[in-house]
């Protein structure tokens, strides 16, 4: 298991709570409202968020940055999309197996998903809060049982 990734018992006014994942998720889009909605939702979930508005800053940023547990990407991007950040994520050996959800408000064909595999889910905008919050949940629980 990822030593980033915890396992903590909620106390909840009436007892203890479900156990929840607190991991650091990087979250790529370019639409700024999407970006501060996930932000807040998975920091209000414990969840620890670094934030980049294209592929080419959360290339940078990853090279900078704590390695994330969880990658969430917009498909559709000016500049570096989706599937060409996936590619060049995929091709470096830190970054091989760490998770990764796509979102996309757009119809995408065949050939703008990144290859089979490359990703564990897909979010389509406009989004409900649950389930985003339950799909990272769904990627962090297997992530911790690989």
């Amino acid at each position: 298991m990822d030593s980033t990734i915890c396992k903590v018992n909620v106390q909840l006014f009436f007892g203890f709570g479900e156990m929840i994942f607190v991991a650091r998720i990087m979250v790529v889009d370019d639409e700024p409202t999407i970006v501060l909605v996930l932000k807040e939702v998975l920091t209000d979930a414990g969840h620890e968020i670094i934030t980049a508005g294209d592929g080419r800053l959360a290339l940078e940023k990853l090279a900078t940055s704590p390695k994330p547990d969880l990658l969430i990407i917009d498909l559709f991007m000016p500049g570096m999309g989706g599937r060409e950040f996936i590619e060049k994520v995929r091709s470096d050996p830190d970054f091989s197996n760490t998770p990764i959800m796509l979102i996309t408000g757009s119809i995408p064909t065949v050939k703008d998903f990144p290859p089979g595999g490359s990703y564990r889910e897909i979010l389509c905008k406009p989004f409900d809060i649950e389930d985003v919050i339950r799909k990272v949940d769904h990627i962090l629980e297997a992530a911790t049982t690989t």
